[in-house]
């Protein structure tokens, strides 16, 4: 009898060791996401039109994001299987610029008090593939990689002026994108998860403003880089 639960022993150890614990999960994160470039079309009464590029804003910003991931019950040693997510993120982009360039020229921005944000209130979701998590003796760990879309309303900041040509700020609701994929290690222990992620995305934002002396601008907010993401949370 005792060889054969010895067997039965160590046969529930190597299956634990794995298969670790289903992936099912609550993550809270936090990322660093690096600066967009803007460009802005701007349109005169007349009809003379105006491109111009931002320079010189804040290199970094910060992303919140709350998402439920679930993986697919994996099957046989040594297998992993899909993985989704949905979730909500929110970030706040500072990009005020130290200078507008137009045509080959640069011009100060001599209002930088005058703070242009663009803040993104968006939904988002992923599908990709998670390895089997590992147990070991600190908790189970597991890599993952996968696609990952979000979207949704943004609202956008330009400067432009009044009527006595005064610079002033203008708001105005537009709607935001992003495609990327991402890869990571996820760590869980007790129930607690913590996570680090890298990602790189390509989207873009659009808006519309209406200035008070009747210029009209289009503003471009394009996004092709890297974010890193730290995530911690709950395994239920």
């Amino acid at each position: 009898m005792r060889p054969i639960l010895l067997c039965l022993t160590v046969l529930a150890a190597a299956q634990a060791v794995e298969t670790g614990s289903p992936i099912d999960d609550l993550r809270l994160s936090v990322g660093v996401v690096l600066a967009p470039k803007v460009n802005e079309l701007v349109s005169n009464a007349s009809g003379a039109t105006t491109d111009i590029a931002w320079d010189d804003a804040k290199r970094y910003n910060l992303r919140y994001s709350a998402e439920y991931v679930r993986g697919a019950r994996q099957r046989g040693i040594g297998k992993g299987g899909m993985l989704w997510s949905a979730g909500l993120s929110y970030a706040d982009l500072d990009l005020t610029p130290g200078v507008y360039q137009s045509g080959g020229s640069e011009r100060v921005n001599t209002r930088p008090d005058l703070e242009l944000h663009s803040k993104q209130y968006w939904a988002m979701g992923s599908l990709g593939y998670a390895a089997r998590p590992r147990y070991t003796e600190f908790g189970d760990w597991h890599w993952e990689v996968a696609g990952v879309g979000r979207g949704g309303p943004t609202m956008n900041q330009t400067q432009g002026y009044d009527v006595f040509g005064n610079a002033v700020r203008k708001d105005d609701w537009g709607y935001g994108w992003e495609l990327g994929a991402r890869a990571g290690l996820v760590y869980a222990d007790a129930g607690w998860i913590i996570g680090l992620s890298g990602e790189w995305a390509y989207g873009q934002t659009r808006s519309t403003f209406t200035m008070p002396n009747l210029d009209t601008s289009d503003l471009t907010i394009t996004r092709n880089g890297p974010a890193v993401d730290l995530a911690v949370g709950w395994r239920f």
